[in-house]
């Protein structure tokens, strides 16, 4: 965990790194102060782990139809 956890300081992090303020993403890693580690328990990493192979399996079945939405969101007939 670092010292400022929340997301938006992530996200003005990456957005300086895009903007050129920050020069690379070793000059980010500097700015980022890690002020604890957290290890996931074992039966819980085993627990999940089955949970995970499922999300797997959603998310190749709908690959397709993802695709299919976001070309029929951006074919001209939908502006």
């Amino acid at each position: 965990m670092t010292e400022n956890a929340d997301a938006s300081f992530g996200i003005a992090l990456v957005a300086g790194l895009g903007a050129g303020l920050i020069q690379n993403s070793n000059e980010l890693a500097r700015k980022v102060r890690v002020v604890a580690v957290h290890e996931p328990e074992a039966a819980s990493v085993r627990f999940y782990d089955g949970y995970f192979d499922d999300y797997l399996r959603i998310q190749q079945a709908l690959q397709s139809i993802n695709h299919d939405i976001v070309e029929r969101y951006q074919s001209p007939s939908a502006n």
